[in-house]
């Protein structure tokens, strides 16, 4: 069986970690096997697993014990559709990666330098040990309270006890002021929300989602600005975050606000959007333009940069009654990268959206036939990506 593990046994890796904006950090093992072998494994109810002093829920720090690897999220039963861009896009044709998550918190870590080895447990109980004698792997975690990825450019900015940044404008009305700057504008995916809907580009935006590329086992955290409602924000091609308005500016990640729910409730809040939480999943959420017109954009948020698609389901029975979109018509699903079109007759209480790792933007609309009369999916034509309210054919 040939598995490639990343970090690899038999040294020490040196791992700067950021700190600037919280005290937990993730890093993420990999293990990469052919296809057949992994199907072999499974026949044989083998686990992949790292055998490690890294902390994990109880257990004592410095102990040594087992934690498996997983694969990507598991799709839920019901209707899906993929935003993917095609097998092998990722670059591991024929293979399967398998990935161990794990956070760090720096308040509670009683060391940072942490030791693991390989092995493999079978349902016999049988285990194969990967490694040689003597030649486990170390990580040592160097922390930085100083983010080389991004700049802060304005001296207004302030800390809080929590970790979140703020910046302010004090009454007064600016203009193209840079507050910070994207050092490498090419590390970053760039997801943005205005008040009334989700965007395509970053000018004018309420809200932005900055995700940083994944790089190395650490797993960066997708950092947020919401911007209160007379303040807007862009970024201009040499990766400068730019304020006008007057008002004030929130800048948080996830880990700064307890948990996912209190990080999005935070930032929706502060900018006054009319966008809506559209679905949770345990890395991405999904944002949705007001609803009291169609189209409806939506975005898939990953809240860190994690090297596994992910698995999300849009859930209609979370918006008010109010903001319900029809069932009794079918609704079109429509996505310009990759080009996907889905005409669903009947979603239920939701549908599952699988997502690569820097997430996906689509367009809902609803699907009227002329007579008003219902109308088998199947039975619909492609449609191309439309802006208009909603879609309409004869029958």
């Amino acid at each position: 069986m040939n598995l490639i593990f990343s970090p690899a046994l038999g040294g020490t890796t040196l791992q700067p970690v950021c700190l600037a904006y919280s005290n937990t950090v993730e890093i993420c093992f990999t293990a990469t096997l052919p296809s057949a072998d992994y199907a072999h494994l499974q026949r044989d109810g083998g686990k992949v697993q790292c055998w490690s002093d890294l902390p994990t829920p109880g257990r004592a720090g410095n102990d040594w014990g087992e934690i498996d690897f997983i694969e990507g999220p598991p799709a839920s039963p019901g209707a899906s559709v993929s935003l993917l861009r095609g097998p092998g896009a990722d670059g591991q044709i024929g293979q399967r990666v398998l990935y161990l998550p794990i956070s760090v918190d720096f308040q509670l870590a009683s060391s940072k330098t942490f030791h693991y080895t390989y092995r493999i447990l079978y349902a016999s109980g049988d285990v194969k040990w990967l490694g040689a004698y003597d030649e486990n792997g170390s990580i040592t975690l160097q922390p930085d309270l100083e983010d080389t990825r991004l700049t802060m450019k304005s001296q207004g900015w302030r800390r809080e006890d929590s970790g979140r940044l703020i910046w302010d404008t004090h009454g007064a009305t600016v203009e193209n002021v840079t507050i910070a700057k994207l050092e490498q504008q090419a590390d970053w995916t760039v997801r943005a929300a205005g008040l009334e809907s989700i965007l395509d580009t970053a000018d004018g935006a309420s809200i932005l989602f900055l995700l940083p590329r994944h790089k190395d086992i650490v797993v960066p955290s997708t950092l947020a600005l919401s911007a209160s409602q007379q303040l807007k924000l862009s970024i201009d091609a040499q990766g400068a975050l730019i304020a006008t308005g007057t008002g004030s500016l929130l800048f948080t990640c996830p880990s700064s606000s307890g948990n996912m729910h209190g990080f999005m409730d935070s930032i929706l809040q502060y900018s006054a959007t009319n966008c809506r939480i559209l679905g949770y999943s345990s890395s991405c959420v999904v944002l949705a333009s007001s609803m009291d017109s169609s189209p409806v954009s939506v975005a898939v948020i990953p809240l860190t940069s994690r090297l596994t698609n992910g698995a999300v389901k849009l859930d209609w029975l979370s918006l008010p009654p109010s903001h319900l979109p029809s069932l009794e018509n079918p609704i079109i699903l429509s996505s310009k990268q990759p080009e996907v079109q889905h005409i669903y007759e009947n979603m239920g209480d939701g549908l599952q959206v699988l997502v690569p790792p820097t997430g996906s933007t689509f367009v809902l609309s609803v699907f009227h036939p002329v007579d008003g009369k219902g109308r088998r999916a199947a039975d619909a034509p492609a449609i191309s990506q439309t802006n208009s309210d909603s879609v309409y054919r004869a029958n």
